[in-house]
């Protein structure tokens, strides 16, 4: 039998959270289907410093940063660059499944043309269009998406839209108002579960700190606008001059810009008891010894939450499409976590958050509240490319030397 052969195309705009969410899932399908090569195409400049897994390879395009963004020129040749190597890949990969994880309405017509193309080369391979558990605000999504003709998309060129999510928590079909041909493509997932860390598995550096204090982590994600956060936490441990009885982990996320991060990194090394990195593979690590995480909202590290039932503050910006805040708003309406709103960020605020789910006098719900939420994600996602691919075709076999002289004459 041939193996089974996924493209997953995994774009991301400011942050990490989509290539790193591909990867996760890649490691997972290779664990639960036999002769299963999948190939990542990613835009993701720092792709290579995550570890790849087993049978999983990776290409990677060429992004538009800010920079580039302003030259209109510029950006176009690069789309016709990435364009040309994604219709190549197909071509020369021959996927049976595709699976896009991208914003759907960034750059609709560069995915247009390569879907496309997808289905007049290989009529018989499936397009699935993966989405996390929330996109932004219903009342922008809808009608972004009718005008740039999202749903047109996902009516003519896919099998199936996946929802990493819960329907219970948040129906996108109806809060989306999916067209009907597009709701009844739509399959729940569950969350995803995030890997299994043993409690043995300390990151170094933690040994060599303080194992007896409580452990805060804030991370930023990708960075890219976690300046907020990183900077108000500071100003919170700078305004107590040392006297915190908890040691941080600050991961500012590899995104931060270089003068940022250095700031940061000066000012972390002036106070007590704080670790600060740019970016960490031991991430799922610190946040499983941690008594607690304060994140911008993203879906990764809101499923580790869940998974590891770890107490989370919730700081989201007001930026859109506003994927971080309506994800807080969702969780605190569930009384899963704790929310700092925009506009109320700052180091007393934070700093309160933090000191209250410490003490225990905290009104900061707990994650174990969400015990019932499914975090089978992997598992089903597992079901559905058995359901969408049910019958393997024989593997290639060379022509016999006769035909393949017939062939190339033209004799019979």
């Amino acid at each position: 039998m041939s193996p089974l052969r996924i493209l997953m195309c995994s774009y991301d705009r400011r942050g990490l959270g989509r290539t790193a969410r591909t990867l996760d899932i890649a490691s997972a399908l290779t664990g639960q289907l036999p002769q299963c090569s999948i190939l990542v195409l990613s835009n993701l400049s720092i792709i290579g410093r995550f570890r790849s897994p087993q049978h999983v390879d990776f290409i990677r395009l060429p992004g538009i940063g800010p920079a580039l963004a302003s030259q209109p020129a510029d950006v176009e040749r690069t789309l016709r660059v990435r364009r040309a190597i994604a219709e190549g890949t197909v071509e020369s990969f021959r996927p049976d499944l595709v699976v896009i994880e991208r914003d759907p309405a960034h750059l609709p017509e560069e995915m247009r043309h390569v879907l496309s193309f997808a289905r007049e080369k290989l009529p018989r391979t499936r397009i699935v269009w993966a989405l996390p558990d929330v996109v932004g605000e219903p009342r922008a999504v809808s009608p972004e998406w009718s005008r740039e003709g999202v749903f047109d998309t996902l009516d003519r060129l896919c099998d199936e839209v996946w929802v990493y999510g819960v329907r219970a928590v948040f129906d996108q079909a109806r809060e989306y108002r999916f067209p009907k041909a597009i709701a009844d493509k739509v399959r729940y997932t569950g969350y995803l579960r995030a890997p299994v860390v043993p409690p043995h598995r300390i990151p170094s550096d933690l040994l060599r700190a303080h194992p007896d204090r409580p452990l805060v982590l804030v991370t930023a994600g990708g960075g890219a606008s976690g300046y907020p956060l990183i900077s108000n936490y500071l100003d919170f441990l700078e305004h107590v001059n040392g006297a915190a009885s908890f040691q941080s982990v600050v991961i500012t996320g590899p995104m931060m810009p270089s003068r940022a991060h250095a700031q940061f990194s000066e000012r972390a090394r002036r106070l007590p008891h704080v670790i600060l990195h740019r970016f960490s593979r031991h991430v799922l690590q610190y946040q499983r010894h941690a008594q607690l995480t304060i994140s911008r909202g993203g879906y990764n590290t809101l499923c580790a939450d869940l998974t590891y039932r770890k107490p989370s503050i919730l700081v989201p910006d007001a930026a859109p499409p506003h994927e971080h805040l309506l994800r807080a708003r969702v969780f605190d309406r569930l009384r899963w976590c704790g929310v700092v709103r925009p506009g109320e960020l700052s180091p007393v605020s934070l700093g309160e958050c933090v000191t209250a789910a410490l003490s225990g006098r905290s009104e900061i719900p707990r994650p174990d509240m969400a015990a019932r939420v499914s975090l089978d994600g992997h598992l089903t996602i597992g079901e559905r490319v058995r359901e969408l691919i049910p019958a393997r075709r024989p593997a290639h076999r060379p022509p016999s030397p006769s035909k393949e002289i017939h062939q190339r004459t033209g004799t019979h």
